[in-house]
This record gives C-alpha cells, sequence and structure tokens, in this order.
C-alpha cells in the first residue's frame, strides 16, 4: 500500500498540470470560507468608504486609513471611548495603524464595484489564493529547478493549514496580496541572478514594493531575498550589492511608514520593533518558540491569547525547544545541501517579523515557504527510494493528508468562530427607543463590543446613543450594589492577565485608576500589585434602576438581559469567556 502510495505521489508531481490541481485543491478545502459573512474588521473597512460615516475621524483617504485601527486622533480617541466604542480602559495614548494602500484597494474593489454581497468577496479572496499559490510555484521553480522538489514544495505549500484565516476572513486578506508580491520579488530575483537581464530584475524590485504596500507582512519578502543569496560561494560584497536595491526599497517605506504615523504602541497584543525594540527583544523567545512549533509541526497556537501571561512565556518555550529537536530528528542529519540550508535560514527568519504580533498561526504565511521546500528537499529522496523510512511517512502524512484535513475543517471553524461576535452584536437591543438609552455590558471583549455601534449604523440598525463595557471577558465577577447609583465588581482572579484581554493597554491599571465615560465614571478600588484590577467601582449620575439605561451580563460566549440587584444585595456571574488560570 505504501509502495502504490509513493507511486501515486510521483505520479502527480511529474505532471505537468500539478500547479493547477494544487491550486484547485486549495481552493475546493477554502470553499466553505465562502459562508463567512462581514465580521468585525469587514465592518470597520466598510465604514472608511461611507462618508457618511460619523463614527470615524477625517483621514487621508480610505486607501490610507482603512487599517488605521486607533487613530492619532486623540481628542477622536476619548470621545469615541467614552461613547463607548473603546473601552474605558484603553489607553489614551494608544496608537495603531498600517500602511497597506494595495490591500485597502481589493477592499474598495469588493465594496464600490462588487456590491455588498459577503459570497462575492470571498470569491475575490478566493482568487487571491490561487494567485499565492501560482507565485509560490514560480519561485520553487525558478529556485529548486524543475522536478519533484518544486512540484512538492509546491502542493506542500499549498494545503498548509495556515492559510486558513487570511482565506476566510475577509478583513486578513492582505496577508495573501503581500504574499503573492512577495514571491513574485523572489521569482523574479532569482531569475535575474541566474541572468535574466534588467527585466526580472525591475519586476523583482517593484513586486518587492508591492509587497510592503500590501501589508507590514511584505517586510518577510525581503527575509526570501536574503535567503536565497544565503551560502553562495561568491564573495560577501556581490551578494549583498545585489540586496541593496531592496534595502534602498524598504527604507523608502521605513520613512514613509514613520512620517505617516503608523505603527503601533500602547497595546499589550502587538509591539512595534521600531518604537519598542527592547519589548520586541523581550517577547521574542517566548513568539518565536510558538511560531515555530506551529510551522513545523501543525501545533495549534490560535490558542495563545487565552493564557494567562505567566504561562505562555514557558510553553513558548517548550515550543520552540521541542520544534528543533523533532526536526533533527526526523530527517536524521539530513539534508545538508546549499538549497536545504537556505531553506532553513529563510524559515527562521521569516517568523521574525511577525513576532511583533501575538502567535498565531495566520502570521506563518511567509515562514511556510521555507519550510514547504525543506521538506520536500528531505521527502523527494525517500518517496524515490518507496518511503523506507516510518519517520518519513510520518513526515510525509502529517503535512499532506493531515495538513490538509486542518485546511478543511478551520475553513468551517473559522467562519464560525468568527459568527459568535455577530451573535453579541445581535444580543444588543434594536427597538427605535434605544438611541436614546445608554448600554451597560457587565464584562465582554473589546472586538465584539466595539464594531456594535459601526455594524448598526451601516445596517440601519437602531443602536444605543452611549454603550460602557466594565469588565474583560474572562472576569467572574460578583456584583454588589452599593447604594442606588453604585455598582462593585470583583473579580475572582485578577483581569487582564490573558493577552486577549489586552489589545488596548499594555500598562498596567492600578488602585486608584479613574476614567469617567458618558455612562458612569469608573475607579480602580484594589490590584493584585502588578496594576491587575481585583475590584472596580462604577458610579452612574442616575438610579440603576432608571429606564435610560439597558444592561445586559454575560453568558458563556454571549450576553443575555441583566437586572440590577438590590441596593446591598450581590449576584455571581459567570464569565462571558472562561479561560485558564
Amino acid at each position: 500500500m505504501v509502495a502504490r502510495a509513493a507511486a501515486f505521489l510521483r505520479a502527480l508531481l511529474d505532471h505537468p498540470r500539478h500547479l493547477a490541481w494544487a491550486i484547485a485543491a486549495a481552493m475546493l478545502l477554502g470553499l466553505p470560507a465562502l459562508g463567512g459573512g462581514f465580521v468585525a474588521d469587514d465592518w470597520f473597512h466598510r465604514a472608511n468608504l461611507d462618508p457618511a460615516s460619523t463614527l470615524l475621524p477625517e483621514g487621508r483617504g480610505p486607501l490610507f486609513e482603512m487599517f488605521n485601527f486607533f487613530p492619532a486622533d486623540r481628542e477622536f480617541l476619548l470621545r469615541s471611548r467614552d461613547q463607548g466604542m473603546f473601552p474605558w480602559w484603553v489607553d489614551p495614548d494608544i496608537r495603531g495603524g498600517f500602511l497597506r494602500p494595495l490591500s485597502a484597494l481589493t477592499h474598495w474593489v469588493d465594496w464600490r464595484l462588487l456590491g455588498e454581497h459577503p459570497v462575492v468577496h470571498h470569491l475575490h479572496s478566493l482568487l487571491w489564493v490561487a494567485a499565492c499559490i501560482a507565485a509560490a510555484g514560480a519561485f520553487f521553480r525558478a529556485w529548486l529547478g524543475p522536478g519533484r522538489v518544486a512540484a512538492l514544495a509546491t502542493v506542500l505549500f499549498a494545503l498548509d493549514d495556515a492559510h486558513a484565516w487570511p482565506t476566510a476572513w475577509l478583513a486578513n486578506r492582505n496577508s495573501l496580496v503581500a504574499m503573492t508580491f512577495g514571491l513574485l520579488a523572489a521569482a523574479a530575483h532569482v531569475r535575474a541572478r541566474a541572468g535574466g537581464g534588467s527585466g526580472p530584475r525591475a519586476l523583482a524590485i517593484g513586486a518587492f514594493a508591492a509587497a510592503l504596500l500590501s501589508g507590514e507582512s511584505g517586510v518577510a519578502a525581503g527575509a526570501l531575498l536574503a535567503a536565497v543569496e544565503f551560502g553562495w560561494p561568491e564573495p560577501l560584497r556581490e551578494r549583498l550589492l545585489r540586496l541593496l536595491p531592496y534595502v534602498a526599497v524598504g527604507a523608502v517605506w521605513l520613512v514613509a511608514w514613520k512620517l505617516g504615523g503608523y505603527g503601533i504602541s500602547g497595546s499589550g497584543l502587538y509591539v512595534d520593533p521600531f518604537r519598542s525594540p527592547v519589548r520586541f527583544l523581550a517577547l521574542l523567545p517566548e513568539r518565536l518558540g510558538a511560531l515555530t512549533g506551529a510551522l513545523w509541526w501543525n501545533l495549534g497556537v490560535d490558542f495563545w491569547v487565552f493564557l494567562p501571561e505567566e504561562v505562555s512565556l514557558g510553553l513558548g518555550l517548550a515550543f520552540g525547544i521541542g520544534s528543533v529537536a523533532a526536526l533533527w530528528w526526523v530527517s536524521g542529519g539530513r539534508p545538508n545541501d546549499l538549497r536545504s540550508g537556505q531553506a532553513l535560514v529563510m524559515a527562521f527568519l521569516c517568523l521574525v517579523p511577525p513576532s511583533a504580533a501575538f502567535p498565531m498561526e495566520r502570521v506563518l504565511t511567509f515562514a511556510g515557504v521555507g519550510a514547504a521546500a525543506w521538506f520536500a528537499l528531505l521527502l523527494v529522496p525517500a518517496l524515490e527510494a518507496g518511503l523506507p523510512r516510518w519517520r518519513d511517512r510520518l513526515v510525509l502524512g502529517w503535512h499532506l493528508p493531515l495538513s490538509a484535513f486542518v485546511l478543511l475543517a478551520k475553513a468551517f471553524a473559522v467562519p464560525m468562530f468568527m459568527g459568535q461576535l455577530g451573535a453579541v452584536v445581535a444580543a444588543v437591543p434594536s427597538d427605535p427607543a434605544v438611541v436614546d438609552d445608554q448600554l451597560v455590558i457587565l464584562s465582554g471583549l473589546e472586538i465584539t463590543t466595539a464594531y456594535i455601534p459601526i455594524e448598526r449604523e451601516l445596517r440601519g440598525v437602531p443602536a444605543p446613543r452611549d454603550m460602557l463595557v466594565l469588565a474583560p471577558a474572562s472576569a467572574r465577577l460578583t456584583v454588589t450594589r452599593e447604594d442606588d447609583r453604585t455598582l462593585r465588581l470583583d473579580a475572582e482572579t485578577p483581569m487582564f492577565r490573558h493577552a486577549i484581554e489586552r489589545l488596548c493597554r499594555e500598562a498596567p491599571l492600578p488602585a486608584g485608576t479613574e476614567v469617567a465615560t458618558n455612562v458612569a465614571r469608573v475607579r480602580v478600588l484594589a490590584d493584585d500589585g502588578a496594576g491587575h484590577p481585583t475590584s472596580i467601582r462604577a458610579s452612574f449620575p442616575e438610579s440603576l434602576d432608571s429606564p435610560r439605561y439597558r444592561w445586559l451580563g454575560p453568558s458563556v460566549g454571549t450576553l443575555v438581559p441583566f437586572v440590577p440587584p438590590a441596593v446591598g444585595a450581590s449576584v455571581q456571574l459567570d464569565a462571558y469567556l472562561p479561560l485558564p488560570d
């Protein structure tokens, strides 16, 4: 049976249409994403194209503002916080904007030219999946040479389950766009290196610039180019000179990026290596280790944001060390030629830029290029020998049928997971009178509540005038009514210990911190000594029984109507999102 399977795979790799089959297989596995609809950032992108929207600040136009989530306009941010679009604990000095005009252009095409039909938008993303795989095939053929190694690398890349999120979530399409241009740049660079002339070199430089303008992940395209130059028996000076035009393009992009005010600061989830290099380096071992495990062995890391901060470091180091040891074991010291070394350098260099974000599988797209090439170089000789080693069979099964199955499962799971965000929006009252009222949510996620006013405005559905989320999603609360206008919330465990709750704030929230919003004044009464609140008080200008207040309390994964207790009484509330302690 093993021999027949090996023969079938060899015939597939030798067939001239293997690339078309790989593209067709990836698109077929991604078809469940067509039911993903519009969620979260998708509505933010839509609002940027609506000149009538009152929920976003005036800026430089949608192509340059579509990925500007925390605007530099501090007055606007504070006003939005007071109205509830940002939580009361948001850092007033937070910044979070990305320069992605080419990816923004694809969304402009969706909303302005293709209509407001989510299936059409998702079909557009599937076309980028096809373009990305085609570009990968061109790069592998140029770099590894035509034959089974390049063919297997293309198939492994096409079925990589890390592509599920960029395929299924419209707002993450920028990863596919940046990678398509980055792979085109690498393929053209290899052809120019082999004596292809000025045409491929100009194409490589232009495509690299397009990758950077499609998303910050395009920085990893530079890692592809650097890895291609790694290890050649040529003078180092010649190899550096070939990379110099890309360094110049990257420098121009970086200057424009900095002058435009792009980048991120003040967030506990993201770190800007240019603004906070020390923090970036401090987080690098954990994040690099986690991503290493996800890249080489499909160890899922999308759960990382749900871990307490004291757990994630040790687990990240374990993932990294264990994955490298497993790589050495399955290879038995093989392969050790130039291209294998380039593939390893490529894979690990491409993990460094996405370490600026929290560990998640959707940032592995560029790194997957090097990993696919390395595994292809390892497995093709074994495949040609009939797979005599069981370790080779294990690796091949792990990275072909198993990976394809996981890709399909995620194509179903991602829309279902994101659909839960829509369920929270649907729980908000929508009767006409709500436009004069204020909504109080006892606990919730920033990403589930921030888009309530934006989605309601775009759908033409009544939304509360103001909104206030009192506690983060993982908090199990004891809610006590101290007097007619005051609630005290005591958390069973300290708040904001999980990464998913630190999107809007990196700095601690010690006892004594006080923030006034349109709905209530919130004060931190106690913390755990590290700036994680354990008790907060919310003081309202009117009786909690006033009809102007609409109350929602947490139930697992959703929100339900809540009635404030009587004066002096307490109620226990489960967490909206139960997380490990």
